[in-house]
């Protein structure tokens, strides 16, 4: 999973804002896997290296897909965005995929990251979320929609 803050490095921002958000979202991101029933132990943070974006790998990677952890983590940014003054609202784009995933002393790295973060950065996406005020957009791999949210495994359905 990968996370990136829409307009993160907009000039509008200051560093210490930045640093803030960045700070929010991975608070809201480890309060949304708990709430969901992932266990953060299950749970590996590392700084994507770019401006805004977090990489998370769990254990058991079909938790991550789970409809209840984007629900969850779309009402807590929603929470969020009530209580923060204006610069610190967030909108997140969110990408979702499974597969394996090698360890170094440098962190995290394999394919299935280097997919997530095209697609975080893809078009489609980038024009979904702008057309909308909506906090969270969340993209996932064909593999993720063929075997999980298209054949209707619990708790997804295509009528939601």
């Amino acid at each position: 999973m990968l996370a990136d803050i829409v307009a993160f490095g907009s000039s509008v921002r200051s560093d210490p804002e930045r640093m803030t958000l960045r700070t929010s979202l991975f608070q809201m991101l480890r309060d949304s896997l708990v709430q969901s029933g992932v266990p953060w132990t299950a749970c590996y943070l590392e700084d994507g290296g770019r401006w805004s974006s977090g990489h998370r790998a769990a254990r058991h990677p079909d938790r991550f897909v789970h409809r209840s952890f984007t629900l969850t983590f779309a009402r807590n940014l929603a929470e969020h965005n009530k209580i923060v003054p204006a610069s610190l609202h967030m909108q997140v784009r969110l990408a979702i995929d499974v597969g394996p995933v090698l360890t170094d002393a440098m962190g995290v790295s394999g394919r299935v990251i280097i997919r997530a973060a095209r697609m975080v950065d893809s078009p489609a996406i980038k024009r979904a979320i702008g057309e909308t005020d909506h906090p969270l957009g969340v993209i996932v791999s064909e593999f993720v929609y063929e075997t999980t949210i298209r054949q209707g495994h619990p708790p997804w359905n295509r009528t939601s």
